[in-house]
């Protein structure tokens, strides 16, 4: 039975950080929300949260269950006072940062999250609406991703049953495969763990419960692993693309520019322009005429 609706917890401390977490996990927990969403739902309470404590100081936390006519979900408000964002563009840019961390975690939270909206003034503070949606189809712990209409599921288990029964390496070498599978349907770790733990708990309905809260601690480490490593591979990729605009750049000034010092009569100085990071020598080479 779900008791409140809407809750509220004043952000002044990081143990406020924690009660936030603590109340969005029991309230997700009672709607229905699998293993895996209740940890992305933690998570982006953590981060929303941790910004208020970091850079504006104190705020609020709501949480508030919300209902349309086809489904229910939990709405996640993050308020405060402070300083206010001067470019959301750019803070919404995965890898930004001003505290000298992974990144303010907002492009995290976006994608842990089924709706997100930011609103900031200057000087006035920063309200940010978060929403994640109550699918029932989402059943065996809260699964995103359908591949190859549920067969991975299936699949995983198979081979787990196989391998546990005959410790054959083919069976390692075919869930080897299935990795590459679920990296191309962007299945998350978190996700992988949430399988291993759905079919545990069919294939073993007697595991220790001390097993069973290590994979609950498991699989909240993998959520905010897969947070931080998707932020850090978008960076990469963002930096790889810079590279090849450089290297396209390098390519085109050295077909246009000459690669030796002019040297005329009537010249006094002469300036050679080099690729940016792309030369060891000094950007401006002068020289002295005759």
């Amino acid at each position: 039975m779900i008791m409140d609706t809407r809750s509220c917890v004043k952000i002044k401390n990081e143990w406020d950080i924690v009660q936030a977490r603590q109340l969005g996990r029991n309230l997700s927990k009672q709607m229905g929300f699998g293993q895996v969403d209740q940890a992305r739902i933690t998570t982006a309470i953590s981060e929303l949260a941790r910004n208020i404590y970091l850079y504006a100081q104190t705020g609020i936390i709501e949480i508030e269950i919300v209902r349309n006519i086809e489904k229910m979900g939990l709405k996640i408000v993050a308020k405060d006072q402070g300083p206010g964002i001067k470019d959301i563009r750019q803070v919404m840019m995965d890898g930004y940062t001003t505290s000298g961390g992974l990144g303010a975690g907002l492009p995290g939270v976006k994608r842990l999250m089924d709706e997100f909206n930011i609103h900031s003034q200057v000087g006035q503070g920063t309200e940010i609406v978060a929403i994640k949606w109550l699918r029932r189809a989402r059943a065996r712990e809260g699964l995103t991703v359908d591949m190859d209409q549920g067969k991975g599921l299936e699949d995983y288990e198979s081979m787990l049953i196989n391998y546990i029964a005959h410790k054959k390496e083919r069976t390692l070498y075919n869930g080897q495969k299935l990795s590459r599978k679920m990296i191309e349907h962007n299945v998350s770790p978190d996700e992988v763990v949430s399988m291993h733990i759905d079919v545990l708990n069919r294939l073993l309905p007697g595991l220790d419960e001390r097993v069973r809260a290590s994979f609950d601690f498991l699989l909240e480490v993998m959520v905010g692993y897969g947070f931080a490593y998707r932020e850090h591979q978008s960076l990469r990729d963002r930096q790889l693309q810079l590279d090849a605009e450089i290297n396209i750049a390098a390519n085109v000034q050295q077909s246009l520019l000459e690669g030796t010092i002019p040297s005329c009569d009537f010249v006094d100085i002469g300036v050679i322009s080099t690729p940016a990071k792309k030369d060891e020598r000094r950007l401006l080479s002068i020289c002295q005429g005759r």
